[in-house]
């Protein structure tokens, strides 16, 4: 019988390894993030994943206090899925965050290469080792694009959610966008809760949720609103609301906050700074 194996390798960087492990001769890496290409198994330890991952999470045109608080809510989240695994090692569908190597930026930004790097590097190495916790425990480090006009409130698994005004937003060119069906789509809209927003659809006879639809469509979140006729319907914002909003975020930056800290408890409650290690 003929065995395969994936091979496994640590990536080349100028940074080292924190993580040890017993088994750590055999697999020829210590812990981290475990990033599948083209038959072969990356292994990058979590600082690396990090950087690699700030840029496909974030408009790197961002402040540098709403990049740090970025990079926290990505370490906080991978603690959260290393807490719930116990292993030393994700794979990188666990933590769902889309990973590029060093050599994978410098193909995307080219001449922009070594400005743009610096700004993830620099907003990583300032939070080496800072998550944010709920009860001395890594919480979900959720984040979006834009709320519609507020974040969304604590509840359930997510007791650390603060509800924020983020009534900015409005301003913003990409805030709301319109979307118009015809009679033939056979969309009906369902009820709506106090904000107007849309809770449910129904389409061609099935119901859907205002997630899966908005995805579905190619819109920008699922924050629906009945518009002015009955075949209209409006999305304000981007993403799903919760934890950070990114462009609130960066506007409370540009009327003079600076600190990272403060900024993330604008939007989480009753949380505190943990300096970790794997």
């Amino acid at each position: 019988m003929i065995l395969f194996f994936a091979v496994i390798y640590t990536e080349v960087t100028d940074e080292r390894s924190l993580f040890p492990s017993a088994n750590s001769k055999e697999i020829g890496c210590i812990g981290g993030i475990l990033i599948h290409r083209n038959g072969y198994i990356l292994c990058v330890d979590v600082e690396t994943y990090i950087k690699g991952c700030l840029g496909t999470t974030i408009d790197l045109s961002a402040s540098e206090p709403v990049l740090q608080a970025q990079a926290v809510l990505l370490r906080s989240s991978i603690y959260y899925c290393r807490e719930v695994s116990g292993d030393i090692f994700l794979d990188e569908k666990e933590v769902g965050f889309c990973y590029l190597s060093r050599e994978q930026w410098r193909e995307r930004w080219g001449d922009d290469f070594d400005k743009q790097y610096e700004k993830i590097t620099r907003a990583t190495e300032d939070t080496k080792g800072i998550v944010l916790c709920y009860r001395k425990r890594p919480i979900v480090g959720s984040y979006c694009r834009m709320s519609p006009g507020k974040t969304q409130p604590a509840g359930g698994l997510f007791p650390y959610f603060k509800q924020v005004l983020c009534e900015n937003n409005i301003k913003n060119e990409t805030y709301q966008m319109t979307y118009r069906f015809h009679v033939q789509d056979e969309i009906v809209i369902g009820d709506t809760d106090e904000d107007g927003r849309i809770g449910y659809v129904f389409e061609k006879g099935q119901q859907k949720d205002a997630y899966s639809f908005a995805k579905e469509h190619g819109l920008n979140g699922p924050f629906l609103y009945k518009g002015y006729d009955r075949r209209t319907i409006v999305v304000n914002g981007i993403g799903h609301g919760c934890g950070m909003d990114q462009t609130y975020a960066d506007a409370l930056c540009r009327l003079g906050q600076t600190d990272f800290m403060a900024l993330l408890k604008t939007f989480y409650q009753n949380v505190t700074f943990e300096k970790v290690s794997w």
